[in-house]
């Protein structure tokens, strides 16, 4: 666990890590960021864990593109939430937070904008995955590899 790299986390090269040992190795990678487990509501704290597993599972780094990519799996490759679940982490003001822009509107129309292949690259990626992730329920895998839940959804980074 040791030897892998920030590079490696978020790629086939961490296959072999466990989900759980990778999230621990994300927040060791980006100590800027707060654990999942240490805010106050049930709310943002799945909300956090679910979107940190999901920048490991689909292989997206830390950085803005990365923050994009993993917007992008989430829209694409992700079970959809039901309007009341969404209106549970709207209502949340935790979780409200969590949900703003941090770099300002148009700052981020402008990187989509340059980063617009992106769009179409993940979405072809994400049409052939075999199942779709289910948000919120990463639980269950915190003992699975990356690699065995990458290649159960056809997950290919």
């Amino acid at each position: 666990m040791n030897n892998v790299s920030y590079q490696d986390l978020y790629s086939a090269a961490a296959n072999n890590l466990s989900l759980g040992s990778a999230l621990d190795l994300h927040y060791q990678f980006n100590p800027q960021f707060t654990r999942w487990h240490r805010y106050n509501s049930a709310e943002a704290k799945s909300l956090v864990k679910a979107h940190d597993v999901s920048h490991l599972i689909f292989g997206c780094d830390t950085g803005l593109l990365g923050e994009m990519q993993v917007q992008l799996w989430s829209k694409f490759a992700v079970q959809p939430m039901g309007f009341r679940d969404k209106m549970k982490y709207a209502r949340d003001k935790e979780s409200r937070v969590l949900l703003k822009n941090p770099v300002g509107y148009r700052k981020m129309a402008i990187f989509f904008i340059k980063n617009f292949s992106e769009v179409k690259r993940i979405r072809v990626k994400c049409a052939a995955m075999s199942k779709q992730w289910i948000y919120f329920d990463e639980d269950n895998y915190l003992a699975t590899s990356l690699g065995e839940i990458r290649a159960s959804h056809g997950i290919v980074l």
